[in-house]
């Protein structure tokens, strides 16, 4: 029994639309086991640099391949946005820079140190949560506006504090590549108490408007936090809290504003 043309050429379209298909799922295949291969050799650096055993190493390279796998097709989406040359390049010039600087270290710099840096806050901020409270209570709102439930609980650091500690790291380590998180003792501190401590210093007896759920907007976390246990070793500790941290801050920042 013979296929008419048109059965032919929709035939000969879907093997051409699954080729499409399966293309690049082979390609994202082969680039997420490439990397992984390349992980192996930064085995004993991971160690070291992250403080870990064997465990921790297979748990940051097993992270490490399943953000790729599942970010790798729907940022490339960002290709029909941004347009693929665009993307190329600004790939390849993260990719450089990298590269240089891994060279660098390696070759050139005779000691490196890294940081993690918390929220920090304090005098002159260009963003953040106290500076976008303030502004909007300076205009004297019927409310104020608060995104999520106010649960969310971040760790924030004074820059003071912040400069203190990577001064001291500096002083104090001798390796040739130091990586440190630095940051408050803790649990951190809730959008809530700074809705709170805000409308209290700027506008006493503004209601809050909690827009509600766990997260603010996309991609905001419930809860964020990484351990400074090696900073502790290390001999030093924050001189404030979180939340003084954020009472000293929105200090600093409400005074620039006329009441």
């Amino acid at each position: 029994m013979s296929s008419s043309p048109a059965e032919g050429r929709a035939t000969g379209e879907a093997l051409r639309s699954a080729r499409r298909l399966i293309a690049p799922l082979a390609l994202a295949q082969f680039i997420c086991s490439f990397a992984g291969s390349n992980m192996n050799v930064m085995i004993g650096d991971i160690s070291k640099d992250l403080n870990t055993d064997v465990k921790g190493v297979q748990t940051v390279i097993t992270l490490f391949l399943l953000t790729m796998a599942i970010l790798m097709i729907p940022c490339s989406k960002l290709t029909d946005r941004w347009g693929r040359k665009r993307c190329l390049i600004g790939g390849l010039a993260l990719f450089g820079v990298g590269a240089l600087l891994s060279a660098a270290a390696e070759l050139f710099l005779e000691r490196v140190w890294i940081f993690r840096f918390p929220n920090v806050v304090g005098p002159r901020p260009t963003h953040g949560a106290i500076l976008d409270f303030v502004r909007r209570l300076a205009g004297r709102p019927a409310s104020l506006r608060v995104l999520g439930d106010g649960s969310q609980t971040k760790p924030y650091l004074h820059v003071s504090d912040l400069i203190s500690a990577m001064r001291f790291i500096v002083q104090h380590t001798t390796d040739r590549r130091n990586v440190y998180n630095i940051g408050p003792e803790g649990e951190g501190t809730s959008v809530a108490f700074i809705a709170e401590q805000t409308v209290a210093r700027i506008l006493p007896g503004t209601p809050l408007a909690y827009t509600g759920g766990d997260r603010g907007w996309v991609g905001d976390v419930p809860r964020f936090r990484y351990s400074t246990e090696r900073l502790a070793k290390l001999g030093w500790r924050p001189g404030i809290t979180s939340d003084e941290a954020v009472l000293r801050a929105l200090d600093e920042i409400a005074s620039a504003f006329p009441r």
